[in-house]
């Protein structure tokens, strides 16, 4: 018990350290990634906290089983190092023992990403899909300013002549609405109050004293007039844009993607079928990952940590394009969702078999 509590607390540490590493590396990089919308519209300490959660989920699914490896990994270059590995052979201490607790957390970590993966990290980016929808509107409101054209929304141009008091509150406005498959439209009012719509993915215009001037694809003329008006405008595609880092299906968890792969056909149905076979192969990486740096630690052929973060590297390197190989082959359907997702885990495991037994012939 003694010597798994030591083992445990050699390769703990590491672990801890990639994956609190890692998840401030990606979160900043996001954060920056969205920091047009999450910088820019009088976001609140609250705010920012939430997104900042909201991520966590999405990214401990992909860096646990990193931080696996490395921690394993670097534990047991450094009893390498300091010719603990050596003592513990010499004293009759079997492969199987010093296994026991690295194997353990590799099982444990596939777990959590497992519970991860299937249904927090698709609810979390869900609320995160909502959170950003709701400040890229305020953005929308925070940056009309009064006597600047705001052109951010493709082919609408929106010109506040002065501002009324509050922010969104103007004393004169003019859009110019000229998206493609619709009416172009000219709109002119003397009082505007501008907001998010609060149920949908656009703005909500309270108008007053104005017009509008409306022309058809067949050239056919409009003009109104009206005292009081309340319109909305979509921002559909501006909030797109900003929210294009999280797909549509992270949001959905197991059951969900399930069912839309049942009710999909073709390329849709099979890209479907491979992210649900996903959910569940990928967080058994942190086993695979577990396995190989078991293998490469006991082996003794890891002699520095520079070498060990080097394999590291190469072995999450070659997870990612296996990953990418099987998404290429399930594609045209050559390969079957399930065999793309856990083509990886497959490969490697097979590579380690291959090496245990090479091994093994060459003692003999």
């Amino acid at each position: 018990m003694l010597l798994q509590r030591y083992i445990l607390r050699q390769i703990l540490g590491p672990c801890l350290v990639a994956l609190c590493s890692l998840l401030l590396l990606f979160m900043v990089v996001q954060l920056l990634k969205l920091g047009e919308v999450t910088f820019g519209a009088g976001l609140s300490a609250a705010d920012l906290s939430w997104i900042a959660l909201s991520f966590l989920p999405m990214f401990a699914v992909w860096i646990l089983p990193v931080s696996v490896l490395a921690g394993i990994l670097m534990g047991f270059a450094r009893m390498v190092e300091d010719g603990e590995l050596v003592a513990l052979a010499a004293a009759g201490c079997s492969r199987l023992r010093l296994a026991t607790m690295p194997l353990l957390l590799g099982g444990m970590a596939s777990i959590l990403a497992l519970i991860l993966s299937a249904w927090l990290a698709p609810s979390a980016a869900d609320g995160l899909h909502h959170s950003l929808v709701r400040l890229a509107k305020q953005h929308v409101v925070a940056s009309l300013q009064a006597g600047r054209f705001f052109e951010e929304i493709p082919k609408v141009v929106i010109y506040p002549r002065a501002s009324d008091g509050p922010a969104g509150h103007f004393r004169g406005l003019m859009i110019d609405d000229r998206r493609p498959g619709k009416p172009k439209r000219l709109l002119l009012a003397k009082h505007a109050e501008v907001m998010p719509d609060a149920g949908g993915q656009g703005l909500v215009l309270r108008l007053s004293d104005g017009e509008v001037h409306v022309r058809a694809k067949r050239g056919q003329y409009t003009h109104l007039r009206f005292a009081r008006a309340e319109m909305g405008l979509n921002i559909e595609r501006l909030i797109h844009d900003r929210t294009r880092s999280l797909p549509a299906l992270d949001r959905l968890n197991l059951q969900q993607l399930a069912l839309r792969a049942s009710e999909a056909s073709g390329e849709t149905g099979r890209r479907l079928a491979s992210a649900w076979h996903r959910r569940i192969a990928f967080p058994m990486a942190s086993i695979v990952f577990a396995w190989l740096a078991l293998f490469l630690g006991l082996s003794g052929r890891l002699q520095t940590r520079r070498g060990t973060l080097l394999v590291s590297v190469a072995v999450v390197l070659s997870y990612y394009l296996l990953m990418r190989l099987g998404d290429g082959l399930v594609k045209p359907g050559w390969i079957s969702p399930c065999i793309a997702a856990w083509l990886p885990n497959g490969l490697l495991l097979g590579l380690l078999a291959l090496a245990g037994l090479w091994g093994k012939r060459g003692r003999a």
